[in-house]
């Protein structure tokens, strides 16, 4: 397989992940909000977020410390990892924890 040493890039008005020279449809809703705030720029792409903060990141400011929206985090998360392991075989893009999400940092070097 040929994979390309690109950072995955997230494309907000086709709602698509272009990573490993595929393109990756995630649907409107808790996945694509999720997208906005990761893969906003390298530095968001570095961070290691909370999940409080990917709603303030994209504006959510009715999202209250539930265990509801924290699941949505969760799930969105495992999501879409699932759709880019079947698009590219790779199962971990995306760093999913309890507490936390970030894009895997071994993604993110071109080297």
């Amino acid at each position: 397989a040929i994979t390309t040493r690109q950072p995955p890039v997230y494309h907000k008005t086709e709602r698509e992940i272009e990573f490993q020279g595929k393109s990756i449809s995630v649907p409107e809703g808790d996945q694509s909000m999720v997208c906005e705030a990761l893969f906003k720029n390298m530095q968001s792409m570095k961070h290691e977020w909370q999940w409080e903060e990917v709603f303030e990141a994209v504006g959510d400011t009715v999202a209250k410390s539930t265990k509801e929206q924290w699941r949505k985090v969760y799930n969105a998360g495992r999501e879409i990892n699932k759709k880019v392991a079947i698009e590219t075989g790779l199962k971990d893009l995306l760093l999913v924890r309890k507490q936390t999400i970030a894009v895997n940092p071994r993604y993110l070097s071109k080297s």
